[in-house]
């Protein structure tokens, strides 16, 4: 059996010992480099964002609904929610053909209806398309199939 060493706690030596300047001059220099670095990786991703993709544009979102008058066969499509878009915006499209005269000149709003007349719209069934010109985006907003008439 080993011998073991029972201390008391009378006899450790307690070391008391102030802290000075030199004791922390390293770690102050250490925080100071990680600060500096951060400080330049935020301004070179912030910069860099902004080169990437300067102009954010905002996409409006509209909800329609698209019906087919079977009576004289037209074409409404009215705006039940969303954001308002400019006449001046829009596009709509029948088939991919541009009908875009039936838009109105002022905005589109929530309530207000596009009607295309009958001589706009093909016999037989397709899709129908509401796009978003706005700053040179072509994106579709709207998008539904149509029935014959």
């Amino acid at each position: 059996m080993q011998n073991l060493r029972y201390i008391r706690e009378d006899q450790i030596n307690y070391e008391i010992r102030t802290i000075t300047m030199e004791d922390t001059i390293a770690v102050s220099e250490l925080i100071s480099s990680i600060l500096l670095i951060s400080l330049v990786s935020l301004a070179i991703g912030i910069i860099g964002s902004h080169l990437i993709n300067p102009n954010v544009t905002k996409i409006p979102r509209v909800e329609a609904i698209v019906e087919r008058n079977l009576d004289n066969c037209s074409l409404s499509i009215q705006n039940v929610g969303g954001d308002a878009v400019s006449g001046s915006e829009l596009e709509v499209r029948i088939n991919g053909v541009n009908v875009t005269k039936s838009v109105p000149n002022g905005n589109w709003t929530n309530g207000a209806i596009i009607t295309v007349p009958k001589d706009k719209i093909p016999a037989n069934s397709g899709s129908v398309s509401v796009i978003y010109t706005g700053l040179g985006s072509n994106t579709v907003i709207v998008q539904s199939i149509i029935a014959g008439c």
